[in-house]
């Protein structure tokens, strides 16, 4: 990504200067003008059609299918649990409720890695103007009426009850902690897995990276390959 932009930028240059040396002061004051003119319009459209974007995703009523909690919702774990709590967990795993706060971190934590390829003034015009855009943004409307948010506290707050995914299928299970970890360790215990001497990501992350370096590929590449902070799963 970065050498395409610093290559579009030396070829932009590079326009630049020839024009500037075959048009006349008068021509090239007018073409500057209209260029400059063309680039804020279609700014600012990209920047209105984006604003209106995220709004509507802000606005918008999520809204979930109609399936049968009783169907995607298997409670294993022989307690009770309300309604409420089943539509919770019938949304799936997957289902992230929208924060009450803007998450002013995670968004600053996601975007400076791609800020590193860019070129430095670049790199700092897009940090001024990203935080003019995160000091006018708004949290979007709940995705959880109070009722959801309860149980789902309830649900998090609940240490003898495991939630996992289904071996199959997009179903959500409910399970005692006791059961689950008694089936893990069945499972340890079988011989597929055996207890190592020491952690080995460091050095399969070294070998992984002399095998990246080997292979020719560009070092921009190798380097957005390449995990900034490698931990075993």
């Amino acid at each position: 990504m970065r050498c395409t932009l610093d290559k579009n930028a030396r070829q932009l240059l590079a326009i630049h200067l020839r024009l500037a040396a075959k048009l006349s002061p008068r021509d090239w004051e007018y073409v500057d003008q209209v260029t400059t003119t063309q680039e804020h319009l279609s700014l600012k459209e990209a920047t209105a059609r984006q604003t209106k974007k995220f709004e509507g995703l802000g606005n918008s009523k999520v809204t979930s299918a109609s399936l049968n909690p009783d169907r995607i919702v298997i409670n294993l774990s022989g307690r009770n649990i309300s309604e409420t709590a089943k539509s919770v967990l019938s949304k799936g795993l997957n289902f992230a409720p929208a924060p009450r706060t803007m998450p002013y971190q995670d968004f600053i934590g996601a975007i400076e890695p791609a800020l590193r390829f860019l070129p430095q003034e670049s790199a700092e015009e897009a940090r001024s103007k990203i935080a003019s855009a995160l000091k006018k943004a708004t949290p979007p409307r709940s995705s959880l009426s109070r009722e959801e948010r309860e149980a789902l506290k309830d649900l998090k707050d609940n240490r003898d009850v495991v939630i996992l995914p289904a071996d199959k299928g997009n179903a959500t299970v409910l399970m005692e902690r006791y059961s689950y970890t008694r089936r893990i360790q069945e499972i340890l215990k079988d011989g597929s897995y055996k207890v190592i001497a020491c952690d080995l990501t460091d050095t399969l992350t070294r070998k992984t990276s002399t095998l990246f370096k080997e292979s020719g590929l560009p070092p921009d590449t190798i380097k957005s390959l390449l995990p900034q902070a490698p931990a075993p799963p």
